[in-house]
């Protein structure tokens, strides 16, 4: 497998890297202007092409999560290189860009972890953008739609996550799953116990993948 993990504009690789845990790991800082958003769309292709040639790699385990200015990488990337990933997480922000690239690319299993109290990265959506983005809800809008999902019923995603939603009109290939948890931009300073979101959840996710 491959897991890319992009970091926050203020964040470590170090920091991120629960997410990535053990397999293949890409490991970036998070590309803010308009030109690195662009060219992180190509460079990224480009680097699961160059490994896959090198290593065997399961194309069905390709993924992608970043925190804060990351989720916003990660939510850019899942729309245009979804014919390359499998799945992406968002951790606390992001949102799609309006300068970011579109239309998106086809279905794609997302997992959405977003702070309640975050005012850096508000769910939305927004009247006015702010960092070129209308806010986490409607890039879940967005991936909804994209993947086909009917009407907007969700249950209750797993016990042990019980600030997580699963929407189930969608195809059980392309899940969206929603988890509002009460925190701000700084989950883990404000409740560690919101952290097992962030890092368990999303390899949860990933890995009940069918």
């Amino acid at each position: 497998r491959i897991v890319s993990v992009i970091a926050g504009a203020q964040q470590t690789a170090t920091a991120v890297s629960s997410t990535a845990r053990e397999g293949g790991v890409l490991v970036g800082r998070c590309l803010q202007s308009i030109r690195d958003i662009r060219a992180a769309v190509s460079d990224q292709a480009a680097v699961v092409k160059d490994i896959s040639a090198k290593y065997c790699i399961d194309p069905k385990k390709v993924f992608l999560s970043g925190y804060s200015s990351g989720a916003f990488e990660s939510i850019t990337l899942g729309c245009a290189n979804s014919d390359i990933l499998r799945g992406y997480g968002v951790q606390i922000g992001g949102g799609l860009r309006t300068d970011g690239p579109k239309p998106c690319k086809g279905p794609i299993a997302a997992m959405f972890v977003v702070g309640l109290q975050d005012n850096d990265n508000p769910i939305g959506p927004l009247a006015t953008p702010l960092h070129n983005s209308t806010g986490s809800a409607p890039a879940r809008d967005e991936v909804l739609m994209r993947n086909g999902c009917v009407g907007s019923e969700h249950k209750a995603w797993d016990p042990e996550y019980p600030m997580c939603e699963t929407y189930t009109g969608c195809p059980a290939q392309y899940p969206v799953v929603w988890c509002a948890i009460n925190s701000g931009h700084l989950p883990d300073k404000a409740d560690p116990a919101v952290g097992k979101y962030r890092y368990d959840g999303i390899w949860k996710f990933w890995s009940t993948l069918p």
